[in-house]
């Protein structure tokens, strides 16, 4: 059985946009619980492309898209992203390890999509980032427990 934890920078994440976006705090918290409690969906967490987008959703009762975060996996990080079709939360990114062996899903971050200035840690992907070195160093963690 499938696993998903949030790990406590993402609760932070969340509390902050909670409480700058709040709209968009409540739609990703109603993601993270439908995953959570749905063990297909959390088996679609690791199928890159699955999802589609939100205009042409694949399946079409796709309610995300994930993708691999191509920059980390090549740095040797098993690191991918989900994000929610909703409205209010497809400009967020839920940055999330996933460990084969125990079939676990650790949210470690979540970020606003770069798109304008913000209160709100923006995700661009890019690997020396803020928010991406937060992930990464948690990864690390992780990794060495």
């Amino acid at each position: 059985m499938y696993e998903l934890i949030v790990h406590d920078d993402a609760s932070d994440d969340l509390e902050r946009i909670l409480e700058h976006d709040y709209p968009a705090g409540v739609a990703l918290v109603a993601l993270l619980e439908e995953l959570e409690n749905n063990q297909d969906l959390m088996d679609r967490l690791t199928q890159h492309g699955f999802g589609g987008r939100p205009a042409q959703p694949k399946p079409r009762t796709a309610v995300f898209n994930v993708s691999k975060w191509i920059e980390a996996q090549t740095k040797d990080m098993n690191l991918w992203r989900v994000r929610g079709f909703d409205d209010e939360c497809s400009r967020y990114r839920c940055i999330y390890a996933y460990q084969p062996l125990i079939d676990r899903y650790i949210i470690l971050g979540i970020g606003r999509k770069v798109d304008k200035a913000t209160t709100i840690e923006e995700f661009d992907y890019e690997l020396d980032s803020d928010l991406s070195r937060r992930i990464q160093a948690a990864y690390r963690r992780l990794m060495e427990d």
